[in-house]
């Protein structure tokens, strides 16, 4: 994890860009700091809850990457209030009424849609430039600069498809600002783990936020975003059925309703909850390590002499009932930064 929180933070230093990195992956300060090398510098959220949260955990400088609902704006504003800038997201000419309206020199950036058609205005249509210039005529709000998300990366084949999302992410930034002079100073700001990792450095941009990357996953590894080794987090798991003839397994890694699960009420304060939660997670994690180095010997003993996982045998890469296994997550979750 620090290792993958290092890399990505060299190579913005090195790249000459701002550094904001998402953190809704881990969701905390103690992550988010290890993001900044230990500091406490600028973070995406995507909650306001994620902001406040962070903000009273020493952030100072925070982007909600997220096109504001008109009626958050008074708690945006509260907390704007308490630290060094909130920058907010809009796409819309309703919500930049609703922000003049609400009277508060908001920091603000016009999202911008890259191909992923989630949120964001065209960036070749001549309403977003229309948009963009009563932004900049605003008497209210701080027009900080453009925004987008390649969330689209999450559904490449390939390295090459990436590598071909990470080029117009960037791209229809750089073109949507030259249509106006005016909207040259704002700041370019791109984000996501694939396209963050795919590229060698950042061209045409001013500011990166990716997320994901801080622990990547299985997914990210078989887009090219990273490879097996940089994975910072994996599940022990049982296997409970085994199919070599359709080159499959099934594991026990989910949640069932005959699992306990522990109650939050008048008779169990938070910090209790949490501390019962933390004793049983690091009793699970050792035996969790028993389990696992005890699955590998035994392994090992039944295995046929001469014969190892993975030569000239696919069958032998599938495991055995009974086997517990490290896996990582595999999320293809669109939205993941």
């Amino acid at each position: 994890m620090r290792d993958n929180c290092n890399r990505m933070r060299e190579k913005a230093r090195a790249s000459g860009v701002i550094f904001r990195p998402h953190v809704k992956t881990h969701k905390t300060v103690e992550g988010a700091r290890m993001q900044h090398g230990g500091g406490f510098g600028p973070i995406t959220v995507s909650t306001l809850a994620e902001a406040e949260f962070f903000a009273a955990g020493g952030f100072r400088d925070i982007t909600y990457a997220m096109p504001i609902a008109p009626e958050k704006l008074w708690r945006a504003a509260e907390l704007a209030s308490r630290i060094d800038r909130l920058n907010l997201l809009i796409d819309s000419e309703p919500a930049l009424r609703a922000m003049e309206e609400r009277g508060h020199p908001f920091d603000v950036f016009l999202k911008i849609d890259c191909g992923y058609h989630r949120a964001g205005v065209s960036p070749d249509s001549p309403d977003s430039v229309a948009l963009a210039r009563a932004m900049l005529q605003s008497p209210v709000i701080r027009f900080q600069g453009l925004l987008t998300h390649a969330g689209h990366s999450y559904n490449a084949r390939n390295i090459d498809d990436v590598r071909r999302i990470a080029a117009e992410e960037s791209a229809c930034l750089t073109r949507f600002r030259a249509l106006d002079e005016e909207l040259s100073p704002l700041i370019r700001s791109v984000g996501s783990t694939p396209t963050a990792s795919v590229v060698k450095s950042f061209t045409e941009v001013d500011e990166v936020r990716p997320g994901n990357y801080v622990f990547y996953d299985a997914f990210q590894t078989s887009i090219g975003s990273c490879n097996i080794d940089d994975v910072a987090v994996s599940v022990l798991a049982t296997v409970v059925g085994s199919y070599p003839e359709r080159r499959s397994a099934i594991v026990d890694a989910g949640c069932s309703r005959d699992v306990e699960r522990p109650r939050c009420g008048p008779h169990r304060s938070r910090r209790q909850l949490r501390h019962r939660l933390r004793r049983r997670s690091q009793s699970a994690a050792g035996a969790s390590d028993r389990a696992f180095a005890g699955a590998r010997k035994a392994r090992r003993d039944r295995a046929p002499a001469g014969r190892h996982e993975g030569a000239d045998h696919p069958e032998s890469l599938l495991p055995h009932v009974g086997d517990v296994r490290r896996l990582s997550p595999h999320r293809r979750r669109q939205g993941r930064r």
